[in-house]
């Protein structure tokens, strides 16, 4: 389901606070099944100062987060499931973040 509306209201499941929101758009979402989001590199985030001053990058525990976040979306927005309001990332297993993002960067998001 690509329709902005509906990709719009499912950004509302976020519980995250606009200063630890790590996708700013849905590109393409499946409820339940799959989404497709993004996230741009501001340069202000208060994160980029320590992490590395004179070279900024987003750590990579936050492009982990982001995922986490698109794919809480993909299941909070399944019409046959009850919103789970206490749904949290609890495990990963064989993560691996191949790249940076730097300020300016598009970091875009799949998850299923």
């Amino acid at each position: 389901m690509n329709d902005p509306d509906t990709r719009a209201k499912a950004l509302a499941f976020l519980p995250h606070g606009p200063e630890f929101r790590f996708v700013d758009r849905l590109t393409a979402l499946e409820p339940g099944v799959r989404g497709e989001g993004e996230y741009t590199v501001r340069g202000d985030e208060p994160f980029l100062r320590g992490h590395f001053p004179g070279d900024p990058m987003m750590p990579g525990v936050l492009l982990v987060e982001a995922a986490a976040q698109l794919a809480g979306i993909v299941v909070q927005s399944d019409p046959a499931i009850p919103p789970w309001p206490g749904l949290r990332l609890t495990a990963l297993r064989a993560v691996k973040i191949l790249g940076s993002a730097r300020v300016g960067d598009v970091v875009r998001i799949e998850a299923r």
